[in-house]
């Protein structure tokens, strides 16, 4: 059930393990360094001069107004946008995780739960229209842990706002990553979600995960908060 995301037990008394076992060297290690980064649109200067190193097992938030430039950081690192400046990345690409913020297009829209999360496997994991037997059977389990198993079949423009974040949470997180980009990751999410999904990236940060975020909040725990960057 849902609440076993942040290690709880349900009324079976059942429990579902959050993680793999997961080895990590804890000595300090830079994973992520931005050097003077800055970005233009039409001669006006959106931000300029943004620097900041992130090392293994760190949260790094960025904060700051609508329209700061904190999302184009975040696709900037991703090299979905050009960003003036310099980034140095010391992790592969396969090893970036990313949740962007929700929007449903219509390419999206009538993609079912199932599919929608299943598209999180790399391409590489099968060859052929449809995933193979041990990926049909992750994906089952994705969706039983996030509580969507009721959901799987229904399309994503049936779905709240709220279901469809969670959708998106559990196609992003269905693998673990040493870092994950997360745009506005609780947008949409009552109080009990919310706090469930945070006590879920305490849990991978313990595990020695990273994280740059983008949050609005201001109730983020601190321990998801090691580094602030303001826009």
């Amino acid at each position: 059930m849902w609440a076993n995301l942040a290690g709880e037990s349900s009324n079976s008394g059942k429990s579902i393990a959050m993680l793999p076992p997961m080895h990590y060297d804890h000595t300090v290690q830079e994973i992520l360094k931005a050097e003077a980064l800055s970005f233009s649109i039409q001669n006006r200067v959106i931000f300029s001069d943004v620097s900041f190193t992130l090392c293994k097992g760190q949260s790094l938030v960025l904060r700051g107004p609508n329209g700061a430039g904190k999302s184009t950081i975040l696709k900037g690192l991703l090299g979905h946008r050009l960003l003036q400046g310099r980034y140095t990345w010391s992790l592969p690409s396969e090893e970036v995780g990313y949740l962007p913020q929700l929007e449903l297009g219509d390419s999206l829209s009538w993609m079912n739960v199932q599919d929608f999360v299943e598209s999180g496997v790399e391409w590489a994991a099968w060859r052929g229209p449809f995933p193979p037997k041990p990926v049909r059977d992750e994906t089952m389990n994705v969706l039983s842990t996030w509580d969507l198993s009721n959901l799987r079949n229904r399309n994503l423009n049936e779905l709240s706002k709220g279901q469809l974040q969670k959708a998106a949470w559990a196609r992003t997180f269905r693998s673990t990553k040493k870092i994950y980009l997360l745009d506005e990751p609780l947008t949409f999410m009552d109080r009990e979600l919310r706090a469930k999904c945070l006590a879920y990236l305490e849990n991978l940060k313990k595990n020695g995960v990273s994280f740059v975020s983008v949050f609005h909040d201001t109730d983020i725990p601190a321990s998801l908060e090691d580094i602030t960057v303001k826009l």
